[in-house]
């Protein structure tokens, strides 16, 4: 009698076997062609399985994993909100928001606005009003509500162009006359023996002394009795993201 080995082996070169194999040979063959001459039509045929292989995955995590999982999604937000309470510290310095103020976010500045002009997020519905006082970060005063609609107001900057500002600079708090130059830049007259250096911080009005500038030259002429100052701004208003808004 034969052995049963050669039985089987006579059952895997069968017809039926020899049918099967031949099929996987194709198979395997085809794929690898549609995979190297056609990838993605390659990915839409297998990525059916990937996602049930996902699925299964997924399936499997523990409670433990989940719960780490959503540990970690906890303390990433809670250090974006540490960060924004950051951002928020710097834009008041040392002040705190109270019920007279609203801080607002920026949401046009030059240049996609006409120079020395900004559009804030807040409005007449938020009880913003023509003409109130607007701080950037650290409380430096900039401008001035223009108008104000509903839901954004307008803000003149005390930088534009020909618009006068009444501050004070040193110790003996020397008046001066800012007048803006547009981008932020100002300029002042003051008698040619004031006593003003450059780096002098120049104040406005406002709650408490606020600094809004610092003098970075003084032109002088020996023959006239006034002397130039030219002042540029303590804030970049091309990077102003967040304002400040005194309510009445």
């Amino acid at each position: 009698m034969k052995p049963s080995y050669y039985r089987r082996r006579s059952a895997f070169f069968s017809s039926p076997g020899r049918v099967a194999v031949a099929f996987s040979v194709v198979g395997v063959g085809a794929l690898f062609l549609i995979r190297s001459f056609w990838p993605s039509l390659f990915f839409s045929l297998t990525s059916p399985l990937f996602s049930i292989g996902n699925a299964v995955s997924s399936s499997l995590v523990s409670e433990e994993e989940l719960r780490l999982i959503a540990d970690r999604i906890l303390l990433n937000e809670n250090t974006s909100l540490r960060e924004e309470v950051k951002e928020l510290k710097k834009l008041l310095g040392s002040e705190d928001v109270s019920s007279n103020a609203v801080i607002a976010g920026v949401i046009a500045r030059p240049p996609l606005t006409p120079y020395d002009v900004v559009l804030v997020g807040v409005g007449s519905d938020d009880g913003v009003s023509p003409g109130v006082l607007v701080s950037a970060q650290g409380g430096v005063p900039i401008g001035v509500v223009e108008t104000a609609a509903m839901h954004h107001a307008r803000i003149a900057l005390f930088s534009s162009a020909g618009r006068k500002t009444e501050g004070w600079t040193g110790e003996e708090k020397i008046p001066v006359t800012l007048e803006g130059e547009g981008a932020g830049a100002f300029i002042a007259e003051v008698p040619r023996d004031a006593e003003i250096s450059e780096g002098s911080l120049i104040y406005v009005p406002g709650p408490g002394s606020r600094p809004i500038g610092k003098v970075v030259r003084i032109d002088a002429d020996a023959s006239s009795p006034v002397a130039t100052l030219r002042i540029e701004p303590l804030v970049n208003i091309f990077s102003v993201t967040q304002v400040r808004i005194e309510l009445p």
